[in-house]
């Protein structure tokens, strides 16, 4: 979004061609917009026609060439969407985030862009007192700023990954099997319309950006020394040119492509995937664990501050995991009891094979946002746990 809005050029009037084989087919047609992502070593390409002279708002039908271009680079079908937010007020995209229930995000959204995340999704944030307009300040109804606000949480502290040990052999264990629907299970988490701490991967005031980076290094450390216990002692998390047992980040494009400049053995797994169907810049896990030169393990991460019970995966991450050639690759890997003020509960590794085939879920359609999935993380049938020591201050 950020490249976008450097990027993005307007424009009077916008024809779009294209050549097949090296020769410029004939007709081109014209477009309100145009978007490109870039490729490698590219930069992003917009244009979006916006006729006049007018600046912020757009012109009806420059908002109109804008939302379609927003909504084509983010491959989110939300152009009616896009368009509300472009076309309104500051205040009135504040009532729109609230009528469509995301107006809790926007604390979270905002400090991950500034680098940091301090405030729960669970609360609502302090918004700024709209600037009246001499238009709308005396109409009954105007909007108004919604009552009940709340400070933001104070920051929990967490572990740092320089006070844990990952010694010792893990242990199979068995995970929660409890009478009753499915329906009926995830009733119990949420009465009376107020969600269990246990149901949250953290509480207020987590830093949820420092919470995943604890939990990536976390799940690297335990991948590369169940590799070296496994007999392959040149197993590491850096990316060794030389190694053909690496442990690697793929949970970003930058990631990936740091990746297989540095590795042929993370190139030609990656291209082994490929051909499977996993896209190579968003393959749908975070970990890639690869022994001998052969892809070993897909792992899912989810960290948590807590135990907690369930956990969203995203369609793209559920499709790879479930899919046929794949599933018996694919991990999930659960990081948890992360926050330094739990007393008499360790932090924990947990790995769960095929968690399609283990885990009980349930398909969630969040309308016009996004499909996920929610996982009931402690009801499988076994999964390989390792409590991790913590140094004392």
């Amino acid at each position: 979004m950020d490249e976008f809005a450097d990027r993005v050029e307007p424009v009077e009037a916008l024809s779009v061609t294209c050549t097949l084989d090296g020769d410029q087919i004939d007709g081109g047609s014209d477009r309100p917009y145009f978007v490109a992502p870039p490729a490698k070593d590219e930069i992003l390409t917009a244009f979006v026609v916006w006729e006049g002279e007018q600046g912020w708002p757009p012109p009806a039908e420059g908002a109109q060439a804008l939302a379609l271009a927003l909504a084509d680079l983010l491959g989110l079908n939300l152009v009616e969407t896009f368009l509300a937010f472009i076309q309104s007020s500051p205040h009135q995209r504040l009532r729109l985030l609230e009528i469509a229930g995301g107006r809790g995000l926007l604390e979270e959204v905002r400090g991950e862009m500034e680098g940091t995340s301090q405030v729960s999704p669970s609360r609502d944030p302090v918004a700024p007192e709209p600037t009246p307009n001499p238009d709308t300040a005396d109409r009954e109804d105007a909007p108004q700023p919604p009552s009940g606000r709340e400070p933001a949480a104070a920051p929990v502290p967490l572990l740092t990954f320089e006070q844990l040990t990952i010694d010792g052999e893990p242990f199979i264990v068995s995970g929660e099997q409890r009478p009753g629907s499915h329906k009926e299970r995830a009733d119990e988490g949420d009465a009376g319309g107020e969600r269990n701490e246990e149901n949250r991967r953290s509480a207020p005031g987590v830093d949820l950006n420092a919470l995943d980076a604890l939990g990536m290094r976390i799940a690297t450390a335990y991948e590369v020394r169940r590799l070296r216990s496994a007999g392959f002692s040149r197993a590491t998390s850096g990316l060794d040119a030389e190694s053909d047992s690496i442990v690697i980040d793929v949970s970003t494009p930058a990631a990936i492509q740091a990746a297989e400049q540095a590795s042929a053995t993370a190139r030609n797994a990656l291209l082994r995937l490929e051909e499977l169907g996993v896209s190579r810049l968003y393959p749908g896990f975070d970990i890639l664990s690869i022994a001998g030169g052969a892809t070993n393990r897909l792992i899912e991460l989810k960290s948590s501050a807590v135990n907690a019970r369930t956990q969203a995966m995203t369609w793209n991450e559920w499709k790879s995991a479930r899919a046929s050639e794949l599933r018996g690759e694919f991990w999930l890997y659960l990081v948890g009891n992360l926050r330094a003020d739990l007393d008499g509960a360790p932090p924990f590794v947990r790995a769960i094979h095929d968690p399609f085939a283990s885990l009980v879920a349930d398909e969630v359609e969040q309308r016009q946002v996004r499909r996920a999935v929610h996982l009931n993380v402690r009801e499988f049938a076994e999964a390989e746990h390792l409590d991790l020591m913590v140094a004392s201050a």
